[in-house]
């Protein structure tokens, strides 16, 4: 270190300077407020030249507006012999070196007083904090982002430790499973939501994971029966995440309650298969509609054939019998004779196109008698007689 002339380094001072240069902190001695020796340490810190420092005010290396501050701690180290603060020392170059600042006040036999400044170099230690104040801002971040996460969630969050220990409930589980948080927290999950008949069967597969590192229902979607706080079970779809994250895994359970979606697929179940027995009657009533329409089909076919039969026989029928009414018609007289006795009117209409009277005439013209049926007699009687009555 250099010497200047106007400074006598007292002999405890030259005896340990080897020391106090091989320091890693930054070390000054000061007298009556003047720098009197500075370390190697403290000249890297700051990147100033030792003939920079000897001899100047030691508060001539402190920003003008923290000088009040640095009076402050000068009169307290005045007062109780020494201080300790954090500052941020300037560089030559203006640069700000953040410390931790020590610094003890003693007389010499001499009665000189003289005080010893350590600086420790912090920036490491500061870095680390910003680090770590950033790790923690994360953290808590994240731990936001999970909560609202969890607390938003539809689906039923739970997680377990490796004792098979409920540590987060969110408030979907709370709400399907009928519990408050601060109930289960720190409960056994079997004894709280697993139904007793499947218990055991969850400790198993617990302790076979544990002990294997397998389990056949991590990491897929199964449905299985839950059981809320009053004892009532209902199914739900389950999928558990192993999560490692130190000596012990954890796991974490996402339920859904798909009580309304069993319902509605059992229901839609029924509906199809009513739909398809109705559909099934339906082709079995179309089916027995189409062999009776057939077999009307066949019925009206064979009666048309027998209305056709029954025309023909009819139009025949009309036809003779149109040809016996033309040959009755020509039996008949076609002249009544005239008789000077007797006044003659005839009259015949058949009751269908052929029967009925049949008369004729049968002259004498000797005797001048007519003759007539034996029909036709009768009712000429009967009218002579109602004519001799008027």
């Amino acid at each position: 270190m250099g010497n200047e002339p106007d400074f006598s380094k007292p002999d405890w001072l030259l005896q340990t300077e080897s020391i106090l240069d091989a320091m890693n902190e930054g070390v000054a001695v000061l007298e009556a407020g003047r720098v009197l020796f500075v370390n190697e340490a403290l000249l890297r810190m700051t990147g100033f030249q030792p003939q920079e420092m000897i001899g100047r005010a030691s508060t001539d290396f402190f920003a003008p507006e923290d000088l009040p501050f640095i009076q402050q701690q000068i009169e307290q180290r005045q007062r109780n012999g020494h201080i300790r603060f954090e500052y941020d020392l300037r560089g030559k170059s203006g640069a700000r070196v953040p410390a931790i600042i020590s610094s003890r006040t003693f007389h010499t036999a001499e009665q000189r007083q003289f005080a010893i400044v350590t600086c420790a170099d912090i920036r490491e230690q500061k870095s680390a904090e910003a680090r770590l104040r950033q790790a923690i801002l994360q953290l808590q971040e994240s731990e936001a982002r999970k909560d609202a996460m969890l607390r938003s969630a539809l689906d039923c969050i739970i997680t377990i430790d490796h004792h098979g220990k409920i540590i987060e409930f969110n408030p979907a589980a709370e709400k399907t499973f009928g519990y408050e948080r601060g109930q289960v927290l720190g409960a056994e999950l079997a004894a709280t939501i697993v139904p007793p008949a499947l218990r055991e069967a969850h400790r198993r597969g617990m302790a076979h994971y544990l002990a294997t590192g397998q389990g056949p229902v991590l990491g897929r979607r199964i449905q299985i029966t839950g059981m809320r706080a009053d004892g009532s079970e209902f199914p739900v779809e389950l999928a558990i995440v192993p999560i490692h994250l130190g000596e012990h895994p954890i796991f974490t359970a996402y339920l859904r309650d798909i009580t309304e979606p069993t319902r509605a697929e059992k229901e839609l179940r029924e509906a199809k298969e009513a739909a398809e027995a109705a559909n099934q009657a339906k082709t079995e009533l179309l089916a027995e509609l189409k062999a009776r329409h057939d077999e009307l089909a066949v019925t009206l076919q064979q009666l048309q054939i027998i209305q056709n039969k029954l025309e023909a026989e009819n139009a025949r029928k009309a036809r003779e019998l149109e040809e016996a009414r033309r040959l009755q018609l020509a039996l008949l007289p076609r002249t009544i004779p005239k008789l000077p006795y007797l006044e003659i009117g005839v009259f015949m209409q058949t009751a269908t196109e052929v029967g009925g009277d049949y008369y004729d005439f049968n002259v004498n013209s000797g005797a001048e008698r007519l003759s007539l049926p034996p029909k036709a007699c009768s009712k000429l009687w009967w009218m002579n007689r109602r004519r001799r009555e008027s």
